[in-house]
């Protein structure tokens, strides 16, 4: 049953639900069921028993008055701070409330691949393309910025900061979680300790120096260390030390064991000790130079020097400023789909173009959608007609059989065929017209009886053995069709088989006539004069672009901290300043509430004013590239007509040039493929009969499943 509990400041009563939606090492978490300002935004951590104490209580109320500085969003908190604590009928503290964060655990972002379970809305951040690192680097941003912001207040140090802390939304937005843990430190003295740490993203002075968390104090430059770690697995999507080793350190197999001898994959003074170095890692370099210095610097130098390690401003200020977080501009290839004529084999080309031109590509069957009785119904009664016609049109059927047979004596005795060639091609020649015919007429009385099945879906019928009637005649039609599907598959087997060989004999016989035609081909398409990689054309254009933009930041972030007032404030960021006007005038003492909201005021404007004047000239260089991109394009979407007209024309000499229409495609082959192409759409609609069947299956079994 429901509980009821009751808030520290104004003793009002909390109802939570009996059973915990999540549970961990120090508590549970409950949704909360009255009272209703509550419900949709705010959570009961009720902590377990064992672990109550007056320290435990004195945290949490220390955590509630002593709130870092943070920007306030109703709909989304970076950080889940305690709010209020939460006490039974006895007065005695049991846990506290905190708003409630959605999404999903980083932990998601830290591997090579997303989990299948995820929507397409998470597809932006698969790792594989310039989108989802820029988005990666985002996330790693509003986690810096988060981290930041807690390490501000100077008291607090996160010691178990790790993917399963943080979650995250598919925008990007992210929340750090698990915060009642942190250690809380003032004036160097260890007020509450952390209360564990976890190793994959613990530094290496745990090790060294055999710390132990909650009794040694720890210093803020561990969380910068994790930092680093969580940040290189959401980039790359693995661990920093994950590499395996060889003597004298292949017994190093844990990853706490490599943290605490150093082996980052990119040290350099380590790399003869390697054995093996995962993939992923060797996209490393194509980060930018900024963002591995930070790398290196947290691992390699910090590893004996922590204040070496990267800060949470440090990665705030190069994240924006990298290239791939800058410029976020489509390459010619994603958008044009230019063709590369230095890579297409033109036999082959020739033969498509021949088969686009005859027809005689493999044929598309649109796919059977259960749930559209109207398709059904349609093909219902266009395919009666069909079905009437082959009652009516036997003997025209004859006629045709006779006919055909006739004209294959005469062109044989004309050509003087060997009586196997004649053989084979009446085989075939009967084979399609016997296909024709069935595919024309035969299909009606069945697709009619599914479609109106479908129509009805036996509403209907309330008789249990007629239901079963039909069923057993449903599976007896399904036999039908798969016995037919297995001589389709025979059928094919000997058509591909006449068609592969009549290939080859061929390509044997020309082999040196097509090899000579693909080189003068070519030769011919590289007097075209085009540009051969128009990809690195723009690429070379963002990145120039990136250091104009970084540059304008640069001056900014220089004004920022030379400032007489901004300068002595937290961070480098303008951001960070106008998070913390409010703030720093609320500690104005000598002032008035009206001054120091002035003052406020006067702050505000001239840091907006100030991050006006950035966006303008980043505008202006954007416009700029924007016509050099737009210039780019224009050029390579003429490029594309010159090269598929010159393609065109290639393919057509080609064919030309080997006689391909006269030599291959004879009369005798293009009846071989269409043979071929007659089988395999009768395949296709074979399988899409199937598919019906078994959906007409499933609903006389669930309407014999409804009868009472």
């Amino acid at each position: 049953m429901p509980q009821q509990f009751y808030l520290k400041n104004n003793n009002q009563a909390l109802v939570l639900e009996d059973k915990p939606f999540a549970s961990g090492g120090e508590g549970s978490l409950y949704n909360i069921l009255q009272p209703a300002t509550y419900v949709a935004g705010y959570v009961a951590k009720i902590i377990h028993p064992h672990k109550l104490n007056p320290v435990r209580e004195a945290k949490v109320l220390y955590l509630i008055n002593n709130r870092p500085q943070f920007e306030y969003n109703p709909e989304h908190q970076p950080i889940i701070w305690i709010e209020q604590a939460l006490y039974n009928e006895k007065s005695e503290f049991v846990g506290f409330i905190m708003p409630r964060a959605t999404g999903e655990k980083l932990e998601i972002l830290c591997a090579p691949r997303l989990p299948k379970r995820l929507g397409q809305e998470w597809q932006q951040l698969q790792l594989g393309t310039e989108k989802a690192l820029r988005l990666r680097l985002k996330v790693c941003y509003n986690i810096a910025l988060a981290v930041q912001q807690i390490h501000a207040s100077g008291r607090y140090v996160l010691v178990d900061l790790k993917p399963d802390n943080v979650m995250i939304q598919s925008n990007g937005l992210i929340s750090l979680v698990d915060t009642d843990s942190v250690e809380v430190v003032e004036a160097g003295q260890m007020l509450f300790s952390a209360t564990v740490a976890t190793p994959d993203y613990t530094p290496p002075e745990y090790y060294s120096k055999n710390m132990e968390v909650g009794k040694t104090p720890i210093d803020e430059s561990w969380d910068r260390f994790s930092l680093a770690v969580i940040f290189y697995r959401i980039m790359l999507g693995i661990h920093p030390f994950a590499a395996s080793c060889r003597a004298p350190y292949d017994n190093l197999a844990a990853l706490a064991d490599k943290i605490k001898y150093g082996f980052f994959a990119h040290d350099i003074s380590k790399q003869d000790y390697f054995s093996v170095i995962p993939p992923p890692h060797a996209k490393f370099k194509k980060l930018d130079e900024e963002i591995q210095q930070l790398f290196i610097s947290t691992f390699d130098d910090g590893h004996d020097n922590p204040e070496a390690r990267a800060t949470p401003n440090q990665w705030l200020a190069i994240i924006p400023n990298s290239s791939t977080a800058i410029i976020d501009r489509p390459l010619p290839s994603e958008v044009l789909d230019l063709p590369n004529v230095q890579t297409e084999n033109w036999y082959e080309m020739a033969i498509k173009q021949i088969l686009n031109e005859l027809n005689l590509n493999a044929p598309v069957v649109s796919k059977f959608d259960p749930n559209n009785t109207n398709l059904i119904a349609g093909a219902a009664s266009s395919l009666q007609a069909a079905q009437n016609g082959w009652k009516q049109n036997k003997t025209t059927i004859v006629i045709v059989m006779i006919s055909f047979f006739g004209f294959v004596l005469g062109v044989g005795s004309l050509l003087r065929a060997s009586p196997i060639e004649l053989f084979l091609i009446a085989v075939l020649g009967l084979i399609a017209i016997l296909i024709y015919f069935w595919r024309k007429f035969s299909l009606g009385d069945t697709v009619n009886k599914i479609g109106s099945s479908i129509q009805n879906k036996y509403k209907s019928l309330t008789n249990r053995k007629k239901l079963e009637d039909i069923q057993h005649k449903l599976f007896a039609q399904r036999v039908e069709y798969k016995q037919r599907q297995k001589e389709i598959a025979t059928e094919l087997t000997v058509v591909e088989g006449v068609k592969s060989k009549r290939d080859k004999t061929f390509l044997k016989s020309q082999s040196a006539l097509v090899n000579q035609v693909q080189q003068k081909t070519s030769q011919r398409l590289q007097k075209l004069n085009l540009n051969s990689n128009p990809d690195q054309t723009a690429q070379q254009l963002m990145v120039k672009e990136a250091q104009e933009v970084k540059q304008c930041r640069q001056l900014l972030v220089d004004w920022v901290k030379n400032h007489p007032v901004f300068g002595l404030w937290q961070g480098n960021t303008l951001l960070q300043k106008l998070q913390q006007i409010d703030y720093q005038a609320a500690q104005l003492g000598n002032l008035s509430t009206t001054e120091k909201q002035e003052q406020a005021k006067q702050w505000r404007t001239e840091l907006e004013t100030k991050q006006k004047s950035l966006e303008k000239t980043i505008d202006a260089i954007r416009t700029n590239y924007d016509e050099q991109h737009q210039k780019l394009f224009s050029e390579m979407t003429s490029q594309k007509t010159t090269i598929e007209q010159a393609i065109d024309t290639e393919i057509k000499a080609v064919r030309q040039e080997i006689n391909l229409d006269n030599k291959l495609f004879d009369e005798s082959y293009r009846e071989i493929l269409r043979t071929r192409i007659q089988l395999l759409g009768e395949q296709q609609q074979q399988e899409q009969n199937i598919e019906v069947l078994n959906e007409e299956i499933r609903l006389v079994r669930e309407a014999i499943a409804a009868l009472p």
